[in-house]
Formats: C-alpha cells, sequence, structure tokens
C-alpha cells in the first residue's frame, strides 16, 4: 500500500510541481533549501509531504527531454521512502543503485521508471547518507545502456527537517 501511494504520487510529479489531472489537491511548493524543494499535497483529505531534488548533472548519453529526480516522501503515519526516476523506463534486470562516496545502496523494486529500496532499513541508512554527504550519483540500466545522474545534497538535511515540520513528524529518523 505505500508503495502504491507513493508511485502514484510520483506518477503526479513535473517538474517544480505535480500534474493538475491526478486526485492530488491543494499542491505546494513550501520551501527551497539549495538544491531541494519541499512540497505538501492533499489526498482524498490526508496531507502528503515530500522533497524533490533534480541533478546537477544528467547522462549526456540520452538528448531528449527526460525528468530524473530523487524524492524523499513522508505519507501520513507512514515512514519516510527514497525513490528515483531516470524519465525512462529502467530495465528491470538491473537494480538501480544510488552511490555516495564509500558506499553503494541498491533499489531493486521497479515500476517503469522508478525505483524503490525493499524495505525501510534501507530507506533509514539512505536517508542518513544525504543528510552527510555533498553528492550522490544515481545508476540505472535503460535500454541495455547505463545512465548516471548526479545529485547535490546540498539543502537536504533542512528540507528533510521542513518536511517533517509541516506533516508534524518527528525529523530524527
Amino acid at each position: 500500500m505505500r508503495s502504491l501511494l507513493i508511485f502514484l504520487l510520483l506518477c503526479s510529479i513535473k517538474t517544480f510541481g505535480l500534474a493538475s489531472e491526478t486526485k492530488l489537491q491543494d499542491k505546494r511548493l513550501q520551501e527551497k533549501y539549495k538544491d531541494w524543494l519541499v512540497y505538501t499535497a492533499l489526498e482524498d483529505g490526508e496531507k502528503l509531504c515530500y522533497i524533490v531534488s533534480y541533478p546537477q548533472k544528467k547522462d549526456s548519453n540520452y538528448t531528449t527531454n527526460r525528468k530524473p529526480y530523487v524524492m524523499v516522501s513522508y505519507i501520513g503515519n507512514a515512514v519516510d521512502e527514497v525513490s528515483v526516476t531516470s524519465g525512462f523506463a529502467y530495465d528491470k534486470e538491473e537494480p538501480v543503485v544510488l552511490s555516495f562516496i564509500s558506499e553503494k545502496y541498491t533499489l531493486p523494486v521497479i515500476d517503469g521508471n522508478f525505483a524503490w529500496t525493499e524495505n525501510i532499513h534501507t530507506d533509514k541508512r539512505l536517508i542518513l547518507k544525504m543528510k552527510q554527504g555533498l553528492s550522490m550519483t544515481v545508476s540505472g540500466q535503460v535500454k541495455a545502456q547505463m545512465v548516471y545522474d548526479t545529485y547535490s545534497l546540498l539543502g537536504f538535511q533542512k528540507a528533510y527537517k521542513k518536511m517533517h515540520d509541516l506533516c508534524n513528524a518527528k525529523s530524527d529518523k
């Protein structure tokens, strides 16, 4: 159920906003912290909070207008969830990988152009690394070729805290 809600939310995001044809209502950009944007929305009366960042460097192998991003979501009393998209459908044979200077994490749950971790423990470790880091690279296989996008983590910690403040949740996860 958690992944379904996140999937619906992800499907509705467009560059710096949400599509108007979804069930999401009252979508608002609440704040920008360096390279991270804090959003809130309502779905069936439930408040959704999430943060989004777009890559500082997109893989040059693809020249089409793809819109990759990384998102961390908090929905209701659910745990935080990290998800990514390349803007293209990932090949399901290879997991998507988030790389930090010294560690790599796989996101093996792939549905079209979105990828997630398998469990909340990995989400928690990813969020901790995102709080500590300066950048991360997302890599995934698309049409039998690896795609690499590099994201800045500047502003992540403040955006994450603001997301939790807006949804009245603890930000010390």
